[in-house]
């Protein structure tokens, strides 16, 4: 039986010293499920044996880390990437430098997973990168070395498309692959495009979603009421487009509004000023800036009833958890129908709207939602609701995702 587990994460530290809200929505359950369990970072290896703070067992030196970026040089994974980005027409001094800059922080994961493994041993270990990263790459040729582990990794997004990243897939995916027991991919859209890079199917892939906490009073009601209420939910950063909220709502003449966002983030003044020049105007909009919450906050929020519908207007995504924490409460949706997120936002549970680089579609998706009878919103809400319950449960999908372990 499978009992111990090695965390292994890129950042589950954020700059700020906090620690990643996505390690966070996972540790209580990992916690039950295996007791204490180590974490491996760039930096340091942690202890995690509450909901507490992660206690530090060991720092990585900076001749350990010198020592494993002169290494990478000579990974041969490195020069059949090299081979594929040549084959492909990508192979610029952009690229190759994004290789060589991934390699040598795979070399620093491996030689740090690997003297912690040699250390405390391999018997009933689980290797679980929570991305499809250089920590995936590390988790991969430790299991190349150690084969009786089992081992495997998420796979998001932001490792996959090549919006985000024209180089993903020269980034050792194929390797890692081919290699680990298991990769989960959070959408079958995210599955399929990292395939159709390749076009080769992987038999260890398969899609298991993502998936958020309950911290909320689960399903409430909501009545139809003279005010639309809008929520947004998010950081302020350009690819969450929130200026093309700000856009619609300037030309809004359909009855009174209020819109409130959550978060902040690098645009956030920009942002705010924007929303002032721009709506003030319009004497049917009113704007809210709700500030920074934590996640608990967040789904009390959720759960005012004067809150109609959840908004997201991002120029990408993948399967976004505050669309799941939204549809936890029974909040139907107004979404981009792009990536992933027509498998979370399924019909009847809100308005998927075609991304554009103007504001015209989602003015529209928001025209319509307003014009909705309260039956009507009713049934959107129950759908939301009932496709959370079903699909975006975070203990449910974590029990899939470990399915493999036999009690």
């Amino acid at each position: 039986m499978l009992t111990r587990l090695i965390y292994v994460s890129n950042n589950v530290r954020l700059s700020d010293g906090k620690q990643n809200p996505f390690f966070l929505q996972e540790k209580a359950w990992l916690l039950e499920r295996f007791g204490a369990f180590d974490v491996i970072s760039p930096n340091c290896v942690y202890r995690c044996e509450d909901m507490g703070d992660l206690r530090q067992i060991k720092k990585i030196s900076r001749l350990e880390k010198m020592l494993s970026c002169v290494g990478s040089m000579f990974d041969p994974e490195v020069y059949k990437e090299l081979i594929h980005m040549l084959r492909d027409k990508k192979c610029t001094v952009r690229n190759v430098l994004k290789l060589f800059r991934f390699s040598a922080r795979t070399a620093k994961m491996y030689r740090i997973l690997k003297k912690h493994v040699k250390e405390t041993g391999c018997e009933d270990t689980v290797l679980y990168s929570y991305w499809l990263s250089f920590d995936a790459a590390a988790v991969a040729k430790m299991k190349r070395k150690f084969p009786q582990i089992y081992a495997f990794a998420r796979a998001h997004a932001y490792e996959i498309q090549l919006e985000r990243n024209a180089c993903n897939p020269y980034l050792m995916k194929r390797l890692i692959c081919k290699t680990l027991d298991k990769v989960a991919f959070i959408s079958e859209n995210a599955k399929d495009g990292f395939c159709g890079y390749y076009k080769e199917p992987f038999s260890n892939a398969c899609v298991q979603y993502l998936g958020s906490d309950q911290l909320n009073a689960g399903f409430v009601a909501r009545g139809k009421k003279e005010t639309l209420t809008v929520l947004t939910c998010s950081s302020i950063l350009p690819v969450k487009r929130l200026e093309r909220m700000i856009e619609a709502l300037s030309h809004w003449q359909d009855g009174p509004i209020r819109w409130i966002h959550i978060g902040d983030g690098a645009d956030g003044e920009m942002i705010r000023k924007m929303a002032q020049d721009n709506l003030t105007g319009n004497s049917l909009v009113t704007s809210e800036f709700a500030g920074s919450m934590n996640n608990r906050q967040v789904h009390e929020f959720l759960t005012d009833a004067n809150i109609d519908v959840f908004v997201n207007c991002s120029k990408t995504e993948g399967v976004p958890v505050s669309i799941m924490e939204a549809m936890s409460v029974g909040l139907p949706v107004i979404a981009p129908k792009m990536f992933g997120i027509p498998e979370l936002v399924r019909d009847g549970c809100g308005l998927l709207f075609e991304q554009s680089e103007g504001y015209e579609n989602l003015l529209e998706a928001l025209k319509t939602f307003h014009a909705c009878n309260q039956t009507e919103r009713e049934k959107m809400g129950k759908a939301a609701y009932r496709q959370w319950a079903e699909n975006f449960c975070l203990q449910t999908n974590l029990q899939t995702l470990f399915s493999f372990i036999k009690d």
